[in-house]
């Protein structure tokens, strides 16, 4: 594992926020993401890129935004697969929030800025989400998600009540709650983020800025799109 820039903040004061976002391939949207997170209205975070093993531009093009920008740290590693990526990143981190970016999608410019004041201002919430629009890769609105409340079932006798959350990427997480679960669990190879949200939800409370605040780009080249079955089978695991 190589780590090609540090942020502007390694060995002096930690930054409030990690965005942490793992990349394979992605040379075609990966400049709407970053852009989408250099350009939030909230400024305090180091933006934690890994480098999965891409074969295509991907590697030029995050070199280009760590030696512009000190606050993006870029890693590289062999490809892995998206949740130890994730992982790698996590290790990372030294914010006291953990947000999620993912290569395809984009952020608005509040998303961090509405995310931390929820936090902030109630100590029993561990995550939040926002609404999220799908979007077609022309930029129509295929859908909304305003993440609703639903019941999950522990095992036989127990239920717990857990916020629907439309995108992985669009989550904002304390760091420390985070860890005490275990953080994200290398045997989920899909799915990570389901098996992940059913153990911070025994933590503290989920919730959703009522306001879009992330778009998630649908196409037939997205995991969703090409892994759904598998997505499935792992989430029901």
């Amino acid at each position: 594992m190589v780590e090609d820039s540090l942020s502007v903040h390694h060995g002096s004061i930690a930054p409030r926020i990690s965005v942490l976002m793992g990349v394979y391939n992605a040379e075609a949207t990966l400049r709407a993401a970053i852009d989408s997170i250099q350009n939030q209205t909230f400024r305090d975070f180091e933006f934690i890129i890994v480098n999965d093993g891409s074969l295509d531009g991907t590697a030029e093009i995050l070199g280009e935004y760590a030696k512009a920008d000190s606050r993006v740290r870029v890693i590289t590693q062999a490809n892995q697969g998206l949740t130890r990526s994730l992982v790698t990143a996590s290790e990372m981190a030294r914010g006291v929030y953990l947000a999620r970016q993912d290569a395809d999608d984009v952020s608005l410019r509040d998303r961090l800025q509405m995310q931390v004041e929820v936090l902030e201002s109630d100590p029993g919430c561990v995550l939040v989400t926002s609404w999220v629009e799908d979007v077609s890769p022309e930029g129509v609105v295929c859908n909304l998600h305003q993440c609703l409340t639903h019941r999950v079932r522990i095992n036989s006798q127990e239920e717990e009540e857990m916020t629907g959350i439309a995108a992985h990427g669009s989550v904002m997480m304390r760091r420390e709650e985070f860890s005490g679960v275990g953080g994200y669990r290398a045997c989920f190879y899909y799915a990570q983020d389901s098996d992940l949200w059913l153990r911070l939800s025994s933590r503290g409370r989920f919730s959703v800025v009522p306001y879009v605040l992330y778009r998630r780009i649908i196409g037939i080249g997205s995991i969703s799109s090409r892994f759904r079955q598998a997505q499935s089978r792992f989430c029901e695991l």
